[in-house]
């Protein structure tokens, strides 16, 4: 994919696991969807591999890198999901967060995330780079939004 960024240092998270695991992860599932992640999400999954987010009241469930493939194949068997979207996070009720593609370079994932409603297909955008949605472990709404 000529769309990947490179040159990501070798890091270590607060337990001492090698994030350039995590990114090898990452590389394999934008491999496995055929798309390049944008770098906001990167940097996220990089530093928390998964966790709570939350977005007014409501706390999603952002999956694991190794998830996502998974996730994103599930979310595509209903009806009105975006063929081309891949489903990052769940609250839980069939809801997905989603990231899409950009207009002309279809394989790269827009830095916008949106949120996908099951019932009616409707997709909102709720913030314009998830690393703005922040980490939610306790439950507590994200004052942000």
């Amino acid at each position: 994919m000529s769309a990947r960024r490179k040159g990501f240092p070798e890091r270590r998270s607060s337990n001492g696991f090698p994030l350039n695991s995590r990114l090898d992860q990452i590389r394999r599932t934008e491999t496995l969807l055929g798309v390049a992640f944008p770098s906001g999400f990167v940097e996220r999954m990089l530093v928390s591999n998964g966790g709570d987010v939350a977005i007014g009241e409501e706390v999603w469930s952002v999956c694991e890198v190794d998830e996502i493939a998974r996730e994103t194949e599930g979310a595509r068997r209903w009806p009105n999901f975006p063929p081309a979207g891949v489903a990052v996070a769940s609250n839980g009720r069939g809801d997905q967060l989603v990231l899409l593609p950009e207009p002309i370079q279809r394989q790269v994932l827009q830095e916008a995330v949106f949120m996908w409603s099951h019932e009616n297909g409707d997709l909102d955008k709720v913030t314009d780079n998830f690393a703005e949605l922040g980490n939610n472990p306790h439950g507590v709404a994200n004052p942000s939004r």
